[in-house]
């Protein structure tokens, strides 16, 4: 969405490491969805950002960590 020629969504720049094994088939899974990887990332990213991303069956979920008042 541009308003007055600016871009409404600021954009980063995201770097990692990744093993290059995993990052090709998951480029050619996402090709084979008619997508790019870039974008599959970005809809991981918004739904985990939204808390809709579901945890690996059989891993537990973390739990967030509550700090108790200092006394």
């Amino acid at each position: 969405m541009s308003i007055s020629g600016t871009n409404a969504m600021a954009m980063k720049k995201l770097t990692f490491r990744a093993d290059a094994d995993k990052l090709e088939l998951a480029r050619l899974i996402a090709e084979s969805k008619g997508t790019t990887l870039e974008e599959e990332v970005r809809q991981w990213l918004k739904d985990y950002g939204e808390r809709r991303w579901k945890p690996t069956p059989g891993k537990p979920e973390k739990k967030q960590i509550r700090k108790s008042p200092k006394e």
